[in-house]
This record gives structure tokens, sequence and C-alpha cells, in this order.
């Protein structure tokens, strides 16, 4: 995530608690959910890249002053030099070098120092405050990468007589102002006094207010900035609060849908648990005439699996579909290959995730883009292809993909696949209807 969208998803997450603990049971929590506002982390976070952008463009010209006369420690030793090369010797190191009788020579009975002791002064760049300045570029440098990564994701591309992604697009704004930051970190990047504060290692868990961040207005400017994109410092942390936010999503489009909460969910504890995020571990249960669907927190892992019941269709081996839902704040689908080969998916029709911008199969390794779409579009997409149901031509759906038109369908443990696109599907109301347990779009 971006750090303007981790600002805003912590307010979001602060008017969750607050309704929790005004709205304390499930059945209360979800009966009020109209009154709980979960904004758009997208649109705000459009609204505030620019305003970043110029903030970035005023860090770096003040990074590139303090460059210019930096802090210095001034550090000293004691070294040794031949006499002709000293000009003066302090009192101090006159005596000590009286006491080495190997750096005296006899000239014509003239006793003469030809090695002399000197105090040697070196100011250097490694101090604690310019480490952090570093580090707020490293950091900088970070996360316009991943601005620049979001909005190659988001351009357009040829699709039939729609058009491009055209000059005066907020996208070419952002692409060229992150050009122009991206130069000068490396204009930065390329100094002595980046290169020789980065072998330095000052460990920057907790900052602290030291007297230079306080007295010197540009290492303020910096020691401030720092605290302000520093985010989340515990990325568990993140993905609970981004999984809390998208659960109350969740809850909002299940009751748009006149989904009822069944009477053994109102009385499950909506609570904060002891680390103050929203505990989801209660599973939940709603019905509505065509369905049933059961929310349950799976076990040891940031998602939920969906268990969704479709009470038209009489056979009861057809009858149920078992989604997994995981929740991720980055694009690297590499996160979870590591979990996914500690479960046994063979019992989920789907395996996906959603992030911010866009829908990830995960049991296809694929991302679908999705990037025109909001947080409750995203959602109400994702359910939408749970709970999907058509008529249709038994005898042409039975061979041919309803999804994608292919005859490579096969009937197997009374589900239809696909084996080209992967979809699944089951007839009912004496063939009739189509109900997709799972549709894939490829």
């Amino acid at each position: 995530m971006k750090l303007s969208e981790e600002k805003y998803l912590k307010k979001a997450i602060r008017d969750i608690k607050r309704y929790a603990k005004q709205y304390s049971d499930a059945g209360s929590f979800y009966r009020h959910l109209d009154a709980l506002n979960c904004p758009s982390l997208q649109e705000v976070s459009f609204q505030s890249d620019l305003k970043f952008f110029e903030e970035c463009q005023f860090i770096f010209h003040v990074i590139l002053s303090i460059i210019a006369h930096p802090h210095l420690t001034n550090q000293g030793e004691d070294v040794v030099l031949r006499a002709e090369q000293v000009h003066h010797l302090s009192s101090e190191m006159f005596l000590k070098t009286l006491k080495e009788p190997s750096f005296w020579k006899n000239k014509n009975h003239h006793l003469s120092p030809q090695y002399v002791y000197y105090y040697q002064n070196i100011d250097d760049l490694k101090i604690y405050e310019n480490y952090l300045v570093v580090r707020l570029v490293d950091l900088l440098e970070n996360e316009l990468n991943q601005y620049r990564y979001f909005y190659v994701s988001i351009i357009k591309t040829i699709d039939g007589n729609k058009s491009l992604s055209l000059n005066e697009d907020q996208i070419q704004i952002a692409f060229d102002s992150i050009q122009q930051l991206m130069n000068k970190i490396q204009k930065i990047k390329s100094t002595y006094f980046y290169k020789e504060v980065s072998k330095a290692n000052f460990s920057l868990t907790t900052i602290h207010l030291t007297n230079i961040f306080l007295k010197n207005q540009s290492y303020r400017y910096c020691f401030r900035f720092y605290k302000k994109i520093i985010g989340y410092g515990d990325k568990k942390s993140l993905t609970q609060d981004f999984m809390a936010y998208y659960y109350c999503i969740l809850l909002k489009n299940l009751k748009a849908r006149n989904m009822q909460l069944s009477a053994k969910s109102k009385k499950t504890p909506i609570i904060l648990n002891k680390f103050g995020w929203i505990d989801v571990n209660q599973n939940l249960y709603f019905y509505s005439k065509d369905f049933k669907i059961e929310i349950e927190k799976e076990k040891n892992t940031d998602g939920f699996c969906i268990h969704i019941l479709n009470r038209k269709v009489a056979d009861r081996q057809a009858n149920l579909a078992r989604h997994l839902l995981f929740f991720t704040t980055n694009s690297n689908l590499n996160d979870f290959q590591l979990l996914l080969s500690d479960l046994d998916t063979k019992k989920y029709q789907t395996i996906e995730a959603l992030s911010l911008w866009n829908i990830f199969y995960l049991d296809q390794e694929q991302c679908r883009f999705t990037s025109s779409k909001n947080e409750q579009e995203l959602m109400s997409l994702y359910l939408d292809e749970k709970m999907l149901c058509t008529p249709a031509s038994y005898s042409i759906y039975s061979k041919y993909c309803p999804v994608c038109k292919e005859s490579n369908v096969f009937y197997d443990d009374h589900v239809y696949q696909c084996l080209h696109c992967q979809s699944q599907y089951v007839f009912y109301d004496q063939n009739q209807m189509i109900w997709y347990q799972k549709v894939r779009r490829i």
C-alpha cells in the first residue's frame, strides 16, 4: 500500500473501532451498518498523491541544502608524524613526545625530534541525524517506486474503439512528477554525503529527537517528514487493519443484498481484542430465500472461508461451495505460495485475494486487473461471481462452457468443470438454471 493509503486506513479503523464499541454485538453491528462510513481509500489516495509529490519536491530541496552544509562530528586521534610535517605542537603532545626516546635523535650533541605525536582532528559525516536523512531518501525511493508501479497498473490499454490515457490525465501529471523526483534521488545518491553516510549503521526502530533535529530547521523538516511517512512499522498490524476494513465492506455488501443475519449469530460479540483489532474470529451466518452464507475465520491465516449454500439446488452434494478469501496490502503473489502449500486447497472452489485495487486468483497465480472499481465494487464483483445464477439450456451448456464457450467440459462429482477456463457450475431447477460456483474469465 502507498503511504497515503495507509494513513487513511488508520483513520477508517479508528472510526470502525468507535462503531464497534457502540454496537458490540453482531446483531446491532449488522443492523446499523448504514451508519458506519467506510470511505474509499482509492478516492482519497488519488486526491492526496499530487500533494505528496509536492511535499517530496520540498523535502528533496531541504536534503540538498543539508548535503551542501551538513552537521559533522569532530573526532580526533593521536597520530605519529615526521617532525617536519608539523608546524605547531600542543603542550600535551610535546610532553608526550618527550616521553618517547625512540622519537629523538642526537645531532652534534643536540637532541632533536625525528617524529612527534600530533592530535589530528577528523570531521565525520556518519552521525545519527545524517543517517536518518539518508534513510529518508531510501524510504522515498521505495515509496515512489510503488507509486510508479501503481500508476502503470491503471493506465489504459487498447480495447476496441476506447481511447487510451490522454496527456491531460492525472496519470500523466503523476508520471511526470515521479520522474522528476526519481531524478533528484539519483542526484542525491551520487553525492559523497550519501555514499559515506550509508556506511553507518544506526538503529531507527525508534527515532529520537536530538538537539540537531530540535535546533536546525532543515534537519527538523527531515525528522518530521520521516515520522510522517514511516506508516505502519508492523506490517502484521497493517494486514489486520486492512482485513477488518474489508470485513466491514463485506458485511455492507451482504446487507445491501438483503441477507439476514441468523438468530444464533445476532448475539455474537463484536469485540476489540488485546491488540485493539476488531475480533473477526467468530463465525457469522446469513440467509436469504436463495442462499445461506457462513463467514468463518480461516485458522492461522489472514483470511476467511466463505461457505455459500444454494438453497434451490436439491442435490446436497452440489449445493455448497467453499471460497477462501485473503486480503493483501501488496501485489506480490509469491507471499502466498508458502501459505497455500500448507493448506488443503482441493476443498475450496476458489482461493482468491483482494487488494485495494485488484482481485488475485491465487489458485491460478493470476491477477485480474479491476482498477476501475472501488473497494465496494470489488467486493460486490467478488460476491456476484459466487452467487451468479442464470437460466440456461442444459443440452447446450452441458457440452459448452457458459463462461468461455469451449467444449472442453466434463462432469465430475455432481459439478460441471471447464478444463479451459477452470469455471465450475451446476444445473438445478429441472436443469433450467445454472449456478456458477466458480467463474474464471480469461
